[in-house]
């Protein structure tokens, strides 16, 4: 610009000009005088040293930076060459945060005024250190179970951290944190939560990586069980319970005693308590995939059968009719009472504990006696011992005839006529009461002839087995006769042996046999026989106590029909 001929001008800035009227020079003359307003600039000095931190972190924010104040300076321009920062503030001081992904670069600052503009900047190198990458995924279970220990877990290294920061959400566990690995001992009480990981350093923690864990829970306890205190020996499928147990997919039983079967693996089992069973305690505990809960247990007194009986002492053959033959055996250890029992007929047993009587009725069959223990629990092991009925001596009537080697007297002889051959025989006579020592023979006689009364004949075979027939001689048989009577029983009520006596007198000499039927009180025929024209002794030992009708038929006769009483 120039005033009065002369250019003036500021050391680094153009004249600028105010609003007013033009300037004219002075010193023409006299004439009016104008004037205009003028504005001076100066650029901005230069930027001095920036103050502030290098280096920083990213994710930090609001860190501060400044100058000192910049002469001529209306406004401060600053700047940052690296990314992910944002400045806050136009003045000496700025505020500037770091993202999450900042990068290092030149921070600067300038001065700036409307008239000169910017002035020399001065820069500051920031170096910004890196967060801890994100964490990568968890490798380890997702399910365990309570009580489980050192149960591993980790991730890869993640770049820029330092150390790695491990937290579980759930209760009851504890951690052994060794960097990138962390092992996990989850307490019987631990429950389900999320395992969290982030690796950290200086500048503070990077990304998470998380994990859900699922607790699987032990069984629950369990309760008492329900069953028998007591059982047997040789008891089958008792039955043993416990409620429900939580949590458990199968049950676990165990006895301690011996020689059972165990048959069930829920919550309701059977035991077979073998014939060698013991006492002992029953257990059960609830079982999963995590381990076993607590248990519950039972004792159970198991009651013994009777030992195995031992030998059974007495004879091996006896005979019919033969009574109170003695048999025994050891005591059998707990034993309440003995079963004795024999599989043959016709025998009667008088028991006293390890002691018996046995008495044989005339129709008695071999067989087997047996003998066992028994208590409450059962029967012990039976032993056996096989018993042989041998045979009588042929059961028949004696039978009086004439005696052949005496023809010139009117002697009769009484004559066992029973079957002998091949079997050795022993005969006793008896008269009355009297013993006939010198009588052993199969047959009786007497010179001069029997006399009257009752003859008794013992004959015994050599299985030392007797039978003794009775035989009342009478010469004079019409006595015992009504005048209609073709036969007379005697004695009558019996025990089912009896004399069948003839009438002489009405049966024809030349009815060669005659027939003999027995009745029930029902009509049904018991016995049927028939008999020689003579004299019979009859045994109906088989035959059940009680009123039978006795008929007698032959040519020539009237049939008749008699009342038997059999006692």
């Amino acid at each position: 610009m120039v005033i009065s001929g002369i250019e003036y001008s500021t050391p680094d800035c153009p004249w600028q000009t105010s609003d007013s009227p033009d300037i004219v020079p002075a010193g023409s003359g006299d004439g009016v005088q104008s004037s205009k307003d003028i504005v001076v600039y100066s650029t901005p000095e230069p930027a001095g040293i920036i103050s502030g931190l290098s280096p920083v972190c990213q994710g930090q924010a609001d860190v501060p930076y400044s100058v000192p104040e910049i002469t001529n300076a209306e406004t401060y321009i600053w700047e940052y060459s690296g990314d992910g920062s944002t400045i806050e503030g136009t003045t000496n001081s700025v505020l500037i945060s770091f993202s999450n992904t900042a990068t290092a670069g030149d921070l600067t600052v300038k001065g700036y005024n409307e008239g000169c503009g910017e002035g020399e900047e001065s820069s500051k190198l920031i170096n910004v250190d890196f967060l801890p990458n994100p964490a990568n995924p968890i490798s380890g279970l997702s399910e365990v179970c309570q009580g489980q220990s050192n149960v591993q877990y980790s991730i890869p290294i993640i770049q820029y951290a330092n150390s790695y920061i491990w937290e579980y959400s759930g209760n009851g566990v504890t951690l052994d944190i060794a960097s990138n690995v962390v092992l996990i001992s989850f307490s019987e009480t631990a429950t389900s939560g999320i395992l969290s990981v982030k690796g950290q350093n200086d500048c503070g923690n990077g990304p998470e990586s998380i994990k859900t864990i699922t607790l699987e829970t032990l069984p629950g306890p369990s309760e008492n069980i329900i069953g028998f205190d007591i059982v047997c020996q040789g008891q089958s499928n008792v039955i043993y319970n416990v409620p429900i147990i939580q949590h458990a997919s199968t049950y676990v039983w165990e006895y301690t005693g011996e020689g059972i079967i165990l048959d069930g693996t829920t919550n309701f089992i059977t035991i077979s308590f073998l014939n060698t069973a013991t006492s002992g305690i029953l257990r059960v505990k609830g079982q999963n995939s995590c381990g076993y809960g607590p248990q519950s247990s039972k004792s159970i007194t198991v009651e013994p059968l009777p030992t195995e009986s031992g030998t059974i002492l007495g004879l091996d053959s006896v005979c019919p009719k033969q009574t109170n033959i003695q048999y025994s055996i050891p005591e059998i250890q707990f034993a309440d009472n003995y079963i004795w029992e024999y599989s043959g007929n016709g025998a009667s047993i008088n028991m006293d504990n390890n002691h018996i009587l046995i008495s044989f009725s005339r129709s008695a069959t071999s067989g087997t006696l047996s003998v066992s223990g028994q208590n409450d629990c059962g029967s012990g092991g039976s032993s056996y011992k096989s018993i042989y009925i041998n045979p009588l001596p042929d059961s028949v009537s004696i039978v009086p005839k004439p005696n052949p080697e005496f023809h010139n007297y009117p002697v009769y002889l009484l004559i066992y006529p029973g079957d002998t051959t091949g079997i050795i025989h022993n005969y006793q006579w008896y008269f009355e009461e009297d013993l006939l020592e010198n009588d052993t023979l199969k047959y009786y006689y007497r010179e001069g002839g029997i006399l009257e009364g009752t003859y008794r004949l013992r004959v015994e075979n050599e299985f030392k087995c007797a039978i003794e027939l009775e035989y009342e001689y009478i010469k004079d048989k019409s006595g015992l006769f009504e005048k209609s009577d073709v036969f007379v029983i005697y004695p009558n009520p019996n025990y089912g042996e009896f004399n069948l006596t003839l009438n002489d007198e009405i049966i024809p000499e030349d009815a060669v046999s005659i027939d003999c039927r027995i009745f029930d009180i029902h009509g049904k025929v018991v016995y049927q026989t028939e008999l020689p024209r003579q004299d019979q002794y009859i045994r109906l030992n088989e035959l059940n106590k009680g009123i039978y009708f006795f008929e007698l038929n032959a040519i020539g006769i009237d049939k008749q029909i008699l009342k038997l009483i059999i006692l």
